[in-house]
């Protein structure tokens, strides 16, 4: 079956290409000695030293019997897999030092929770000073033209990662414009005092208690959604998470992804998400019910699976938590964006 699909797949390189090393190395009869010296060389020019390269390499060594370059690729496979380890054990040490803050953090915030001045990092009001039916209207209007100038971006630069990028401010632009005009400026606030994207004089260093404390809750509940899913017998589908553009593509490409994922996407998700969204629902509603059902609509936004979404939820109520309590988007788009740059940094450690 899968032969099959390989074979009603693209006819233009480098699929047929990557069809003949799959063929040769999973699924035909063994292949002759020259057939196979010419897929070994032109896999070692179209593809990167990697573990698929390095799999593919040794099958096709195998299956032809060529003894010293499976060994080759073979020895070449455990270097990367001892390098793989050694970057693993740096990524746990990097997530036992997080926990460890976060611990610190949460026993912090428990002795000062009878102070509620103590997590203040700016002045934004919750609930905020317009009515909900108004900012009802400035989300879907503003929303519905960021999707038409998305989908309109997307069009027009398929394929460039640089428009890529720019998809997420761009489209954010109307609901930006909207909100400011017919939310922020009618109570004489900009965004800044709005949202409290400009901290007290104290307000980082509250931000510093706040977000360790916002990372470990974060793990700790994705790491209980983990546990969850197993004993359920429920798993995420391969790609979930996985970006191509970090894994293959160029150092430009790997650059320009890395602003999109770290920078614009924590920053416009907290401004629309929480900053407009939970905000505008708790005019009607409590903080609990108005981080859920914002905490909802961010999590099916992403289109991920149930597992993730669930993840992402999590990590909305957390982040909203922190709106209420802080007056600010700071420590949310703060844990955001680290959260984010984890993720990408799993990938680069994995897969690069």
């Amino acid at each position: 079956m899968f032969d099959d699909r390989l074979k009603r797949g693209s006819k233009r390189d480098p699929f047929p290409t990557f069809a003949r090393f799959l063929r040769a190395g999973y699924l035909e009869p063994e292949p002759d000695s020259s057939t196979a010296l010419t897929l070994q060389a032109e896999l070692a020019e179209m593809l990167p030293a990697s573990w698929f390269y390095h799999r593919l390499a040794i099958n096709i060594a195998a299956r032809t019997r060529d003894d010293a370059l499976r060994s080759v690729a073979e020895r070449a496979l455990a270097e990367r897999a001892g390098l793989l380890l050694e970057r693993s054990w740096a990524f746990l040490w990097a997530w036992l030092v997080v926990m460890l803050l976060g611990t610190v953090s949460a026993i912090v915030l428990f002795i000062q929770r009878r102070r509620s001045s103590f997590l203040a990092v700016s002045g934004a009001s919750l609930p905020p000073p317009w009515r909900g039916r108004v900012g009802v209207l400035v989300l879907v209007r503003g929303g519905a033209l960021g999707i038409l100038l998305a989908f309109g971006l997307i069009f027009v630069g398929v394929g460039d990662p640089l428009v890529g990028a720019l998809t997420i401010p761009v489209a954010s632009l109307p609901l930006l414009i909207l909100a400011h005009r017919h939310l922020l400026r009618p109570a004489g606030l900009g965004f800044r005092r709005g949202l409290g994207l400009w901290p007290t004089p104290a307000g980082w260093r509250r931000v510093s208690v706040v977000v360790p404390f916002l990372l470990a809750a974060g793990m700790v509940g994705e790491w209980g959604i983990a546990v969850a899913a197993e004993a359920a017998d429920l798993s995420s589908h391969w790609t979930e998470w996985f970006i191509e553009k970090l894994t293959w593509g160029p150092p430009s490409v790997l650059a320009v992804s890395l602003v999109e994922i770290v920078v614009f996407a924590p920053i416009f998700e907290e401004i629309v998400f929480r900053g407009l969204l939970f905000a505008t629902l708790r005019r009607k509603f409590g903080w609990i019910a108005s981080a859920g059902l914002s905490g909802a609509i961010f999590a099916v936004m992403h289109g991920y699976g149930a597992l993730g979404m669930l993840s992402v939820f999590w990590n909305g109520l957390l982040w909203a938590w922190a709106y209420e309590k802080t007056g600010s988007l700071l420590p949310g788009i703060t844990a955001h964006a680290l959260n984010n740059l984890a993720v990408c940094a799993a990938l680069l450690v994995v897969f690069r």
